[in-house]
């Protein structure tokens, strides 16, 4: 058993580790093939009543690879591992990985240079979450916190993370001083726009040519409705036709710098 923290991937196959441990501490008495000897032990049913407790791909995979070890120190110290494990889930049941994530193909990109997602950075600070209050969990228990004297998950980074990505996986605003510039110069694009929009609409003027009083978009420009027969009426572009025929989508001049400092500050913010 190479880690005996397995049991800590969710702490809730400690009854099959201490199985398996003790099955296993002691040299084999006789000459059979190991396969053999471990089916006698029903090693393979101990790994996988352990791999169903797991709660994520990693902790199955190192349950599926449990292996008998004849060192007799290492049997104790894993047994002694299990039994901490044990009294650590009576005293915390809810103990365990919830949260974490399989994470090592982002961390192989990130390692190539590889840019991650937005969905990928969450889940590499959820699953440093997850690690931190599993090494706080196990702090009391000699055995398991003997596991991690020498690591320590990354908090900074997660914290890096959740100031820039939001839970949803939106960049937020205060991920840069740029990008929160250029967020509010967007933001200030648009209300130019819309008031300018909503002047445009309460013109009688203009309502009298309008096929319906709205607002749309067009190859990302604003646009509004217009009767085909009234299409001199608007000056400005014209970016679209409905399938009838009778509606044209016009971009009146009047909005035009608008839609461009709007296009602008969109390109920008990307």
């Amino acid at each position: 058993m190479k880690d005996g923290g397995v049991a800590s991937d969710r702490l809730a196959g400690e009854a099959a580790v201490e199985r398996g441990v003790a099955g296993a501490g002691a040299p084999a008495r006789d000459s059979s093939p190991p396969a053999k000897s471990w089916s006698t032990l029903e090693l393979p049913a101990i790994r996988a009543l352990l791999a169903e407790r797991t709660s994520f791909a990693p902790g199955r995979e190192l349950a599926e690879a449990l292996a008998p070890t004849a060192d007799l120190a290492e049997a104790e110290r894993l047994q002694a591992e299990t039994a901490a494990a044990r009294d650590l889930l009576r005293a915390e049941p809810s103990t365990g990985l919830g949260g974490a994530h399989d994470i090592r193909e982002a961390l192989r990109r990130a390692r190539l240079g590889g840019t991650l997602d937005p969905e990928q950075l969450v889940a590499i600070a959820d699953t440093v979450r997850a690690a931190l209050r599993t090494f706080e969990a196990v702090r009391p228990y000699p055995p398991l916190a003997a596991k991690t004297r020498f690591a320590r998950p990354p908090a900074d980074v997660a914290a890096a993370i959740e100031n820039a990505i939001g839970g949803a996986g939106e960049v937020l605003d205060r991920a840069s001083a740029k990008l929160g510039s250029l967020r509010a110069d967007l933001r200030a694009a648009q209300a130019r726009l819309q008031q300018r929009l909503d002047g445009l609409l309460r013109s009688s003027e203009l309502l009298r040519v309008l096929q319906d009083p709205i607002v749309t978009q067009r190859g990302g420009r604003y646009v509004v409705p217009v009767k085909s027969e009234h299409r001199g009426a608007v000056k400005g572009i014209v970016h679209d036709q409905s399938a009838s025929g009778q509606t044209v989508f016009v971009e009146p001049l009047e909005i035009l710098e608008a839609n461009n400092k709007l296009r602008e500050a969109e390109l920008a913010e990307r």
